[in-house]
């Protein structure tokens, strides 16, 4: 008898768990040469932060120099990983392995297109300042700008669903040169609408594994160049 309630309790479980929904909030800054990255994924009660706190460019390798730091729920703990660097091989290598996927699943656009219809934007707020020291030029590249996050945000309303209405400024800067933008954006979705996005994405595979080539430097065990 109690193996039946086991099994009563693992249907339960996963049932709740295919219902639940995923909370995903994304903060980004930049400051002049100073970037952060932020990801909190929140399910229940557990709650896990990654973060990027640290982007610059190595001009001797034209590399993407970060490091990485991510935090657990409420912990004051913050675990902290040593400096990692991206090539532009490795961000080319990423483009093809992201085209052999898409050549290996058929209608991949119609499956990725039917979930994001069913993830929902809790927030979005993005504010930029930004001057050049050219004040016809800024003006010129304000109305550049408004049309780009117009564009975006017309984007994201046409692929998902958008339940907030969003808040987004830019503020030129006419007199000097300065540029700062900060991103918020929190969506959720069902676990299961997931799961069945990538079911669907097993189904519809066909030509065999793709041949992926070398990936980021992150994903392999390999001493990373410090960041002086």
């Amino acid at each position: 008898m109690i193996w039946l309630y086991v099994i009563l309790a693992i249907i339960l479980f996963f049932s709740l768990l295919l219902l639940s929904n995923l909370y995903i909030k994304i903060d980004y800054s930049h400051t002049q040469d100073d970037d952060q990255l932020s990801i909190m994924v929140k399910l229940w009660f557990f709650r896990y932060t990654f973060k990027i706190p640290l982007v610059k460019i190595d001009k001797d390798t034209n590399s993407i120099v970060f490091k990485k730091e991510s935090q657990m729920g409420n912990s004051s703990e913050v675990k902290e990983k040593q400096p990692t660097e991206v090539t532009p091989n490795e961000i080319l290598n990423g483009f093809k392995n992201a085209r052999e996927v898409i050549q290996h699943v058929v209608h991949l656009h119609s499956i990725v297109r039917a979930f994001l219809q069913k993830v929902t934007i809790l927030k979005l707020d993005w504010h930029t300042n930004f001057g050049i020291g050219d004040a016809a030029l800024t003006g010129m590249l304000v109305g550049a700008g408004w049309a780009v996050k117009g564009g975006i945000i017309g984007l994201v309303s046409q692929y998902m669903r958008l339940k907030t209405n969003p808040t987004i400024t830019i503020t030129p800067f006419f007199q000097h040169s300065f540029s700062h933008t900060k991103l918020t954006c929190m969506l959720s979705f069902r676990i299961g609408n997931a799961i069945l996005a990538g079911l669907r994405i097993v189904k519809f595979w066909k030509g065999g594994l793709p041949s992926f080539t070398g990936g980021p430097s992150f994903l392999k065990s390999k001493n990373s160049k410090s960041i002086s």
